[in-house]
C-alpha cells in the first residue's frame, strides 16, 4: 500500500523543503525554488528505478506545492505498478 507522507525539513532561510516518505523509506523530495522573479515547486523521486522498458519521469516543476505533490504521487504510483528495484540490488528484484 502506498502511504506517502510529506515531512517538512528545515532549510536555508526562506526555503521550503519537504521529504517524501512511504512508510519508513524516504522516496523523494519536494522543494520550493525561486529563480529570478519566478517561484516554483520542484519534485523528484529517488531511490527507486523502473526495471523495464517503460520510462516514468521522476522529476518535474509545478506552480504550487499541492500540484507538485499530485505529480509526485502519480509518477510514484506508475513506478510501483511496473517492475522496479532499489539501486544497489542485484539481481534486480521486483516487488
Amino acid at each position: 500500500m502506498i502511504g506517502l507522507v510529506l515531512r517538512h525539513e528545515p532549510g536555508a532561510a526562506g526555503s521550503e523543503i519537504y521529504r517524501v516518505w512511504n512508510g519508513e523509506e524516504r522516496v523523494g523530495t519536494i522543494l520550493q525554488e525561486t529563480v529570478g522573479l519566478t517561484t516554483f515547486w520542484q519534485w523528484s523521486i529517488s531511490g527507486i528505478e523502473e526495471s523495464g522498458l517503460t520510462t516514468v519521469q521522476k522529476y518535474g516543476r509545478e506552480d504550487s506545492r499541492d500540484e507538485a505533490a499530485k505529480a509526485f504521487r502519480a509518477a510514484f504510483e506508475r513506478i510501483m505498478e511496473l517492475p522496479h528495484h532499489r539501486p544497489g540490488e542485484y539481481p534486480h528484484k521486483t516487488w
